[in-house]
C-alpha cells in the first residue's frame, strides 16, 4: 500500500526520501544553533501553504515580529500567509501543556491545517513539568500499555512520560510535525531530552563542519521509507535550504 506523503520544501532533499515525508508523521529536526533548524521549520511551512496545506508553527523562544523578520530574509511573506489563513505563528509563554496542546487543537481546526512546526521541543518539555497529577498518570498508564515496561530512574522516567504523551498528543491532531531540538554537545544522543529520537518517526540531524566551511545534513531514521544514510552539503541562500549537488 502506497505511503501518501508530504513535501519537505527543502530543495533536494524529497528526491532522497521517496518524495517526502510520510503523511502525519512526526519528524524530529536536530542539531547546534546556527545549523538552520528555524529555517527549515518556516520552509517547511512555506511549501505546505503554497501547497494548500495551511500550517501552525509554534514558538516558545522568539516573539511573532521577529519570525516575520526572519521570513522576509529568504521572500517569505509569512504575515501575508497568516491574513490568508494558510499560516498561524504562535508565539506562546510558558504555561501549562494541556493549554498547548487544546490551542494547538483549535488552530489547526480553524485553518485546517495539516503541518505543525513546534520551535523548540526542548522548550515544550520544561512546559510538560507543569503536568497535573491526573495527566501524570495518564502518561504512566498510556507508556506502560503501549511500550511495556521500561527501566529508567526517578529522574529520566519523568521524561519519557513526558515525550510519549506529547508525541502521542500531536500525532492524535492528524498533522504532520517538524520537531525542533537541539544537540547535545559531545553525547551519543541526538536531543536534549536523549528520548525523542526513539519515540519520532523520523529524525534529521543538521550539522556544521566549521573546518571546511560547509552545512550538512543527515537522514538519522525515517520510517517507512528507503533513504541513504549518507551526509549531504546543503546551502543556506537568499531562497532558503537546498541540498548542494
Amino acid at each position: 500500500m502506497a505511503i501518501n506523503r508530504i513535501k519537505s520544501g527543502i530543495k533536494g532533499l524529497d528526491d532522497l526520501i521517496e518524495g517526502g515525508f510520510p503523511e502525519g508523521s512526526s519528524i524530529l529536526v536536530t542539531g547546534f544553533p546556527g545549523t538552520g533548524k528555524t529555517i527549515f521549520g518556516l520552509q517547511f511551512l512555506v511549501a505546505g501553504a503554497e501547497n494548500n496545506e495551511p500550517g501552525i508553527y509554534l514558538t516558545f523562544e522568539e516573539s511573532k515580529k521577529k519570525i516575520y523578520d526572519q521570513g522576509e530574509q529568504f521572500g517569505w511573506d509569512l504575515q501575508k500567509l497568516e491574513n490568508e489563513k494558510k499560516l498561524v505563528i504562535n508565539s506562546v509563554s510558558y504555561v501549562g501543556i494541556k493549554d498547548i496542546l487544546r490551542n494547538l487543537a483549535r488552530e489547526a481546526k480553524k485553518i485546517n491545517a495539516t503541518r505543525l512546526v513546534i520551535d523548540s521541543l526542548s522548550t515544550l518539555l520544561e512546559c510538560a513539568r507543569c503536568y497535573t497529577s491526573k495527566l501524570r498518570k495518564e502518561m504512566d498508564r498510556f507508556a506502560e500499555e503501549r511500550y511495556g515496561a521500561m527501566p529508567s530512574s526517578p529522574e529520566d522516567k519523568v521524561t519519557r512520560d513526558d515525550i510519549f504523551f506529547i508525541i502521542r498528543e500531536i500525532n492524535r491532531l492528524g498533522m504532520t510535525s517538524v520537531l525542533i531540538s537541539e544537540a547535545p554537545k559531545e553525547s551519543r544522543y541526538l536531543s536534549r531530552d536523549t528520548i525523542s529520537e526513539f519515540v519520532c518517526d523520523g529524525v534529521i540531524v543538521l550539522t556544521l563542519d566549521e573546518t571546511m566551511d560547509l552545512r550538512k545534513i543527515g537522514i538519522k531514521k525515517l520510517r517507512g521509507t528507503k533513504h541513504t544514510l549518507k551526509l549531504q552539503t546543503i546551502q543556506i541562500g537568499e531562497d532558503g535550504i537546498k541540498l548542494k549537488k
